[in-house]
């Protein structure tokens, strides 16, 4: 099994309600995201996915959402726009737009700030 892992980052603002009922003032995070593709073997041209072809649909995921007020998206009027549902519309978002070969992706970590940080997975 091969494995590529691509990194990037984006900035975006959100506020979240928080277990006591509270909902914090809205605030900006640098987020970082890694995504990891694998496939069990190598296309042609020996690659798992190429990573400039592989960025490119990771960064038409996250356009949605960089430099905005994530509490502002329609995406998130029913829910705070929480760290874990982030991740998992941005997985939702690359998955839709990875061409229909075995590339898989794996896993999106998405990390709001240093040492938090959420996996998501469609594994169970």
């Amino acid at each position: 099994m091969y494995t590529a892992i691509i990194k990037t980052s984006f900035k975006a603002s959100h506020a979240v309600k928080l277990p006591d009922g509270t909902i914090e003032e809205p605030h900006w995070h640098n987020w970082k995201l890694t995504s990891s593709f694998s496939k069990y073997s190598l296309d042609e041209f020996g690659f798992v996915i190429e990573f400039g072809y592989c960025q490119d649909i990771i960064n038409s995921a996250i356009d949605i959402l960089a430099y905005k007020d994530l509490n502002k998206l329609e995406i998130f009027t029913k829910n705070h726009p929480t760290t874990e549902l982030i991740a998992k519309f941005i997985f939702e978002q690359i998955t839709m737009r990875l061409p229909a070969t075995e590339v898989k992706l794996d896993y999106v970590e998405l990390t709001e700030q240093a040492n938090c940080l959420v996996r998501y997975s469609m594994n169970e």
